[in-house]
């Protein structure tokens, strides 16, 4: 027996994460107004479930230990095909330090769809960059 009845249910179940920015405090219930660790206000990164969770906290591991830099969560890339303009949207974008640029999309085995599969081969192609899939 399937877990979701459908894609759009396994969705709309999934657990999204608001992290603060400054004290790196997790929130799943809601987005808050405050942060109730630090006070921050307003400052918060949104990812789309807790393997996004789990791959963000690897990421500020690594940047502090001076592996990578300059982590962006969510980059878009605007690409057009024949006057259609679409907006690919991935997990992670990040420098190592080697100053190789390197852009993640975080998947678990049921998400990993066509369509994802077409984004992620589109953009490769018009960027002329290596798109890494990170299992969950």
């Amino acid at each position: 027996m399937p877990r979701f009845r459908s894609r759009i249910d396994g969705f709309n179940r999934a657990k999204r994460v608001w992290v603060c920015n400054q004290c790196q405090a997790p929130f799943t219930v809601e987005k808050p107004s405050s942060c109730t660790c630090c006070g921050a206000r307003g400052d918060f990164t949104y990812l789309a479930s807790k393997a996004e969770f789990k791959r963000y906290q690897e990421l500020r591991a690594l940047e502090a230990m001076g592996e990578i830099e300059l982590i962006s969560c969510h980059p878009r890339y605007p690409i057009d095909i024949k006057g259609y303009k679409i907006r690919v949207e991935l997990d992670f974008a990040y420098k190592t330090k080697d100053g190789e640029l390197v852009v993640e999309d975080v998947k678990n085995a049921g998400s990993n769809t066509q369509l994802s599969r077409l984004k992620r081969a589109l953009v490769e192609e018009r960027y002329g960059i290596k798109v890494t899939l990170v299992d969950s």
